[in-house]
């Protein structure tokens, strides 16, 4: 196990269990407890835990900021992937697509497998998969590199979004409500969507179900912004009735191993 996929175990579970021992991480990574010391220490500095001199807990999650990719890239994978590839599968030959950034964006480009296909993003997950796939044209969206969620922001991005057209944008938010839409921690993040939404005749939201019914700090814009949904089989059947009833096709992704 290499020191991200640690880094992001150790994140896991401490958001699963509270306080740690370094030797419970120890016994549950499998790893020495100076190697756990070590990580933690790393952890710390990224702002992210408390350490005690015999363990760690999260520090509280802040509402204008995501947690790392390295941590969300452990949570509801199953459902990820499902949802990746019926979304994929929306993808037409010839499109001109942009992905917005998320793990579960990451996931819809691992199944991208239409020919001539132009892809634009700025999150740099996708555009390091994306540069080896013959199939696709790829730009990246430059911008101020917001580190946490490895994506590019800010009025370069903007600006650079505003100069596509697009067929279609698959978009990742924090959150999903009926009263106020998709919205997001970060401000200048939610601009970067809005741009990309603004810029495609088509959109795809791509959300496990958990973050619906919730809503966070940025406003990214209305559901009637949708044409489509595509979450998992957890979504509750008031909930998928409620959303079509604004306009928008909801697809659910079967990931049978439960999220």
């Amino acid at each position: 196990m290499g020191l991200q996929e640690r880094s992001g175990r150790v994140l896991q579970l401490l958001r699963q269990r509270g306080y740690l021992s370094v030797d419970e991480l120890s016994r549950e990574l499998s790893v020495s407890q100076m190697t756990i010391r070590r990580d933690l220490k790393d952890l710390e500095q990224t702002g992210l835990i408390n350490r005690y001199h015999g363990g760690a807990n999260l520090k509280p999650e802040r509402g204008d900021s995501e947690w790392p990719v390295v941590l969300r890239e452990t949570e509801h994978v199953d459902a990820k992937r499902a949802i990746g590839k019926v979304a994929a599968g929306l993808v037409r030959d010839g499109d001109v697509v942009i992905l917005d950034a998320g793990t579960t964006t990451l996931s819809v480009a691992h199944n991208l497998v239409q020919n001539r296909l132009t892809v634009a993003s700025n999150f740099l997950p996708i555009l390091d998969f994306l540069a080896e796939q013959k199939n696709i044209s790829l730009i990246g969206i430059g911008g101020t590199l917001y580190a946490d969620n490895q994506c590019f922001i800010g009025p370069l991005a903007v600006n650079t979004i505003r100069s596509i057209n697009a067929n279609v944008v698959i978009l990742a938010t924090s959150a999903l409500s009926l009263n106020k839409g998709m919205t997001n921690r970060n401000l200048a993040e939610a601009e970067v969507k809005r741009a990309m939404r603004e810029s495609a005749d088509r959109a795809i939201l791509v959300m496990d179900s958990s973050k619906i019914n919730r809503h966070m700090l940025a406003s990214v814009g209305g559901i009637e912004m949708l044409d489509t949904l595509v979450t998992d089989e957890s979504l509750t059947p008031d909930d998928r009735a409620a959303i079509e009833a604004r306009g928008v096709r909801v697809l659910i992704a079967a990931c049978h191993t439960g999220l």
